[in-house]
Parts: C-alpha cells; sequence; structure tokens
C-alpha cells in the first residue's frame, strides 16, 4: 500500500515545485520518514504521503479513499 500511494503522490504532483525550488514531493516524503520513525503503521505513512493531493492537485478526496481505503 505505501508504495502505491508513493507512486500516487509522485505522479499527482509530477514535477511541481516549491517556491525555493525543491520538489514539491519532498515534504509529504518528509513527514512520511519523520512518522515511520516514530513507528507509525503503513496506513498513516500512505497518508502521508498523500497528505497535500487532495489539497495542491485538486484530486478529491473519495478517490483517494477508493485506492486506499478510509484508514488513509
Amino acid at each position: 500500500m505505501l508504495c502505491n500511494a508513493w507512486g500516487f503522490a509522485v505522479v499527482a504532483h509530477g514535477n511541481r515545485k516549491r517556491l525555493n525550488g525543491e520538489r514539491y514531493i519532498n515534504h509529504p516524503y518528509a513527514v512520511m520518514l519523520r512518522l515511520q520513525h516514530l513507528g507509525c503503521r503503513e496506513e498513516v505513512l500512505a497518508a502521508a504521503v498523500l497528505h497535500d493531493v487532495c489539497e495542491e492537485e485538486d484530486i478529491d478526496l473519495k478517490v483517494i479513499h477508493e485506492c486506499f481505503g478510509s484508514e488513509v
């Protein structure tokens, strides 16, 4: 599931960059790494990498629910 969530987020964010020139996907990845270090379960890690997809890429939350389930 986490690999699928990561791939979904990478494709969704594409080559988008932040104002500082950093790739947009770097932030969700960093959040996921912090939560992984804390021992969070896979659903939480998947939610971390997907957390900006709905807000920044105009993907409906229903799509996330359908693809990854209600836990994510």
